[in-house]
């Protein structure tokens, strides 16, 4: 008998570590979604406070729109002058941990210099767990390969800065994800 309840005791003893870790890690059946905005820091000041005014009506008209699909969705943003990424993606999935979300969303409007052309994204992100010793809980979730991917490249000129409909694009992407998953 006493050997039953030792090896019992060493199973339990083993579980530990990996229940501990899926109850850290988002149910899958959690429908929420972090929904984040970012702007590509140019280093002037006034460039990069209209590369967030931009960037802020695309992510909040993304975010109503997984909303008025009965997504529980929420905003973030980063702006354009922020250097410390790294903090701010910590504080991204620490957000996402905390809510149970199994994705992100990121969205994106940026100049493309080269191509001359004005590029509004939508990416849809897994988190995952890390691999490796978890040193800290931050480090349990990772945001992995895009599992979805819409982009829209227009002309990169004032009157398509002007013009553009974030409100219709949303719409497009959103329905376009939600239709493929």
């Amino acid at each position: 008998m006493t050997g039953r309840v030792g090896l019992a005791a060493l199973l339990v003893l083993a579980m530990l570590p990996l229940a501990r870790a899926q109850a850290q890690a988002p149910q899958a059946g959690t429908p929420c979604l972090i929904v984040y905005g970012h702007a590509r820091n140019s280093g002037d000041a006034a460039e990069n406070a209209a590369w967030d005014h931009l960037n802020a009506r695309f992510n909040e008209q993304v975010t109503r729109r997984l909303q008025a699909h009965g997504q529980p969705a929420e905003s973030r943003l980063f702006k354009a002058g922020v250097t410390d990424v790294t903090d701010s993606v910590a504080g991204l999935i620490e957000r996402a941990q905390q809510r149970g979300c199994p994705r992100v969303v990121d969205t994106a409007v940026f100049a493309n210099d080269e191509a001359q052309t004005l590029v509004v994204r939508l990416r849809v992100h897994p988190l995952l767990g890390s691999v490796g010793p978890r040193a800290v809980p931050s480090a349990a979730l990772r945001i992995g390969e895009p599992i979805y991917s819409a982009q829209r490249d227009l002309d990169l000129t004032q009157r398509s800065l002007d013009r553009v409909n974030l409100a219709a694009l949303a719409e497009q992407m959103v329905d376009a994800y939600l239709a493929d998953k």
